[in-house]
């Protein structure tokens, strides 16, 4: 079995806002900064795999929670083409 490419923590509730701790590869930080579900999404230096994200109070937590994790499993798996997707691929230009 093939570790995660992400961890997805659970969402922390403070003052009525929600923040999700993440790791992921910074390759994917453009990806999840772009999702519509976040206010604003913090990141560290020190842990420069780490992102907190804060979602907008329109959505409920637990649905945006399980709707980014859906997001990131499709984003981040890894699909091998066969040969026939390869050669078509190729022939393109």
């Amino acid at each position: 079995m093939k570790p995660k490419a992400f961890a997805l923590d659970n969402p922390i509730i403070n003052h009525g806002q929600c923040l999700i701790p993440l790791v992921i590869d910074q390759r994917y930080h453009e990806f999840v900064r772009a999702m519509p579900c976040t206010l604003r999404v913090d990141d560290f230096m020190s842990m420069p795999n780490l992102l907190h994200l804060h979602i907008d109070p329109r959505y409920d937590f637990e649905e945006a929670w399980l709707w980014i994790y859906e997001q990131l499993e499709a984003e981040t798996n890894k699909v091998e083409l066969g040969d026939v997707w390869g050669k078509a691929i190729e022939n393109i230009e």
